[in-house]
């Protein structure tokens, strides 16, 4: 029976230990929090990490905040409200067409995958000429494209040919160079084969 007892007591410091950890890291982090916003003025105002871009919905909220806490004596003006609407119209057509016009430049670079390419190489610079195998993107919606195992960004590739074309005039070049004076192209045909 003392065993029981020393194993529910041990058990029960070690529940306690860990629900108080649990807390005390909790409310330590709450503190800490509270305590950057005291010294810092920004009581009640979210702290990001990292930068957000602004949206509609925060838009709305700045255009409702203000119109709320306007001055009734001096009321927004017809006119300063409309101008603010048609900022924001104008703003979120000109993002419409902005991420238009890079949906169209991902579905242009399918065109790319097995034409010959060339171009700098994405970690060492140096030029890389081959035929185009894959296309990947990253989260940035950079658009990349791989070339004999080595990667290309394709924004700045410097050529894309179709390798079709160039294997016709490549064939037109061997021609006039084994072409002997006098002897029409199409014996020398045969004398290739």
């Amino acid at each position: 029976m003392p065993d029981a007892i020393q194993d529910m007591q041990s058990q029960n410091a070690i529940r306690s230990r860990y629900l108080d950890s649990e807390k005390s890291l909790n409310i330590r982090k709450h503190l800490d929090q509270l305590d950057k916003e005291e010294k810092s003025g920004l009581k009640g105002i979210e702290i990001r990490e990292k930068q957000k871009e602004l949206g509609k919905d925060d838009f709305l909220k700045l255009l409702l905040t203000q119109l709320s806490h306007q001055d009734p004596t001096n009321p927004v003006q017809d006119k300063d409200f409309i101008a603010q609407m048609a900022q924001f119209s104008t703003l979120e057509q000109m993002k419409n067409i902005s991420s238009g016009i890079q949906r169209m430049e991902s579905k242009q670079s399918y065109s790319v995958v097995g034409k010959i390419v060339s171009g700098p190489d994405l970690v060492t610079g140096e030029d890389v000429t081959g035929v185009a195998g894959a296309i990947l993107f990253d989260n940035e919606g950079k658009t990349y494209v791989r070339v004999s195992g080595r990667m290309l960004d394709v924004s700045k590739l410097n050529l894309i040919s179709d390798p079709a074309i160039l294997e016709s005039e490549t064939q037109k070049e061997n021609q006039k160079l084994w072409a002997t004076p006098g002897v029409p192209a199409k014996k020398e045909s045969a004398y290739s084969e």
